[in-house]
């Protein structure tokens, strides 16, 4: 070849790293859409996130999905209503991770059966061995169970106890509850490790992931100088796992002073003051007493309005009764408002 040849030849454009690294992450959409239209649904469901048991919450969000806050003042039931959801999401498949780091286990237990038997919490702590622990019971001279009048006053508060035992029994092998002190630590590897595992497990996406409480779960605290900075950081943490992994997770945070203080709170600012919550979750839900309530009159039932916010579904309200003796809550009004 020789130099007039040479200089004929087109010029090759070597690719630096930087546009390398733009290439590969920069793509159009084209590259996207083919995966896209085999994510829509085919007419066969009618969700598009976890079944919650509470048909105006259903309708209203299409089922849980991505980032979920549950906020509220102390008292009003905050998570008994998500163990609640737990509960009744499980019964209907739907895998559950519970991250409790104020309750025990065997409290959360107690509250799933005083629901569904609507028994006092004490009151199985103090006499249900005599009816869910097989080796306590005692026994006639037939080898027959025999209720000695030391247990529950009414034979239906007995088989309501026993069905609400077999119950917890069908969603356990669904139902993970990781509490403090658990062997092994517990910490956002942990949390991504244990989500990839019950995925593989049940060949699933669909999973209910709950953290009660969003203020308590452990951070290394060189990450923070104030509490609205571990907090933002906790959400775009949580918010990264959940698109990660595709789950439903919900986190369980206290109301700022604010939100407190205003009757007619009802969007994520309310529960904390920061930017990320506003911008971050897909679902804000807050627990607020109804103006009617009388004073707080111990475990009487509450009306309470728990307001729902979404970037892509209908806000608006629905309302409750919490019976707390039962730990217990019922759509006040069935029909979306």
């Amino acid at each position: 070849m020789n130099k007039s040849e040479f200089d004929q030849l087109p010029e090759e454009t070597v690719a630096t790293e930087s546009e390398k690294k733009i290439k590969e992450n920069l793509k159009p959409s084209s590259d996207y859409l083919g995966d896209y239209f085999k994510s829509l649904g085919k007419g066969e469901k009618e969700l598009l996130g976890v079944e919650t048991g509470i048909p105006s919450l259903d309708e209203r969000t299409f089922g849980l999905r991505g980032l979920i806050v549950l906020g509220g003042p102390p008292k009003m039931g905050k998570t008994s209503f998500a163990l609640q959801l737990a509960y009744e999401a499980c019964l209907r498949g739907t895998p559950i991770l519970f991250y409790s780091l104020e309750m025990t286990k065997y409290q959360l237990f107690t509250r799933i059966l005083s629901r569904i038997a609507e028994i006092n919490y004490v009151d199985i702590l103090l006499k249900g061995g005599l009816y869910l622990d097989k080796g306590s019971q005692n026994k006639n001279i037939l080898g027959e169970d025999v209720d000695d009048f030391n247990g529950l006053p009414t034979q239906a508060q007995v088989q309501k106890l026993l069905d609400a035992g077999n119950s917890l029994k069908y969603i356990a092998p669904k139902f993970y509850i990781r509490e403090q002190g658990d062997a092994g630590e517990i910490n956002f590897e942990s949390l991504r490790r244990e989500i990839n595992f019950i995925k593989t497990e049940y060949k699933t996406d669909k999973v209910l992931v709950i953290v009660d409480h969003l203020q308590v779960f452990p951070i290394d605290a060189k990450e923070y100088h104030d509490t609205l900075t571990k907090e933002n950081i906790l959400i775009s943490k949580f918010n990264n796992i959940s698109k990660e992994t595709g789950v439903a997770l919900m986190l369980i945070s206290q109301v700022n002073k604010a939100g407190l203080n205003n009757p007619n709170a009802k969007s994520l600012s309310d529960i904390k003051g920061s930017v990320d919550n506003v911008y971050i979750p897909h679902f804000i839900m807050n627990l607020k007493s109804d103006d009617s309530n009388d004073e707080d009159d111990g475990f009487a039932p509450k009306k309470l309005n728990l307001h729902v916010t979404s970037r892509d579904t209908r806000s608006g309200t629905i309302k409750l009764i919490f019976r707390g003796e039962y730990s217990d809550f019922r759509e006040l009004e069935p029909k979306v408002n």
